[in-house]
């Protein structure tokens, strides 16, 4: 089942519970609590499967190559798009989960006790949907997304490819990018989504490397064992529009992947007045036509004012270190890929 859904579990955990299972010892080997975890994921996959059962052959992004579909205003045809898009989602949340709580109940998946005693069983999750229908920016939403996959093409291609002795590169991207892709199929609306992908990516970092401080506490320095930063009205109003946005070009970017052919791809998002590609475009449009410079600007003339040494920035006027904690580094590393360009002469001479 595994290998039909994409989770992941590495060989000697399996190994393990077998011979946990085939020898009789006196005592509870498997901890408490895994019976309760495990069917209420299963009610909640079923309840994924029913809701796509009954409403995804209505909602899907099929209708946007129906004759009635450009008919509707574009206001219309956008916000249908997004109730399709998580009627897409809902049949790979229903079998991600309900293979999840399949491989609880045999004892998969333990992570640990909780601060009240609670045992913990996220070892065997493959996504997060909580997490994903309301992430505030990409990277949380990609990190929570085939989580199992993104950890077997890090470390059994991204990292196997590179020659010892060095670093993951440009070279190493493409292969784990081509990897996926095949992965998939021949279909060229995996293509489209994958290299659309890679824009969005990119745009996603340099909002979070240039726009997101701004919301934030001048003096806020982040780091992986940085608390929080503060909650204010600001930072939520900046999440909440991250929250939208993300939505948005999550819907719009996965509509070829389920399309499937190179013309429906294209129909799909023509009729859709390319809102996509126009979020996209126009934000790398401002950030390499001399946008970032203009952040960097603003925001170490905010840190200059409120005292922040060098020490504790990353020299472009943004804290240093880590900004969110990575569940899992998400791969294909088309962010690695984008920054190989972003170092090219070309790219240089635009920023």
């Amino acid at each position: 089942m595994n290998l039909i859904d994409g989770s992941l579990f590495k060989v000697i955990d399996k190994e393990t519970e077998e011979r946990r299972a085939s020898v009789s010892v006196p005592g509870r080997l498997v901890p408490r609590g895994r019976k309760r975890v495990a069917y209420r994921k299963m009610v909640m996959g079923l309840a994924y499967l029913g809701l796509f059962v009954v409403m995804g052959g209505q909602y899907n992004f099929g209708i946007a190559t129906q004759d009635w579909f450009p008919k509707k205003s574009l206001i219309y045809r956008v916000a249908i798009f997004q109730i399709c898009g998580f009627l897409e989602r809902s049949k790979y949340y229903a079998i991600w989960t309900l293979t999840e709580g399949a491989s609880i109940l045999t004892g998969l998946g333990f992570t640990g006790f909780s601060p009240s005693g609670a045992t913990r069983w996220d070892g065997a999750a493959n996504v997060i949907v909580g997490t994903i229908e309301f992430a505030p920016n990409m990277k949380v939403l990609l990190d929570s997304w085939n989580m199992k996959t993104n950890v077997w093409l890090r470390e059994c291609v991204y990292k196997r490819v590179t020659p010892k002795g060095k670093k993951p590169g440009f070279r190493s991207s493409m292969i784990t990018f081509a990897t996926s892709a095949f992965w998939h199929g021949i279909a060229g609306g995996y293509y489209l989504t994958f290299l659309f992908g890679g824009f969005v990516q990119t745009v996603g970092r340099l909002c979070r490397s240039h726009i997101r401080p701004l919301f934030l506490p001048a003096t806020y320095v982040a780091s992986r064992t940085a608390p929080p930063p503060p909650q204010t009205f600001i930072k939520r109003v900046y999440d909440l529009v991250g929250t939208l946005t993300c939505i948005l070009i999550l819907n719009y970017l996965a509509a070829p992947f389920m399309l499937l052919t190179w013309h429906d791809s294209i129909l799909g998002w023509s009729r859709l007045a390319w809102y996509g590609h126009v979020m996209i475009v126009s934000a790398m449009a401002f950030f390499y036509g001399g946008g970032t410079g203009f952040l960097k600007r603003i925001q170490a003339a905010r840190v200059k004012k409120a005292g922040v040494g060098k020490s504790e920035t990353n020299g472009n006027g943004t804290p240093s270190g880590a900004t969110t904690p990575n569940l899992v580094q998400t791969l294909p590393p088309l962010d690695d890929v984008a920054k190989e360009m972003e170092k090219t002469k070309f790219m240089r001479n635009l920023n």
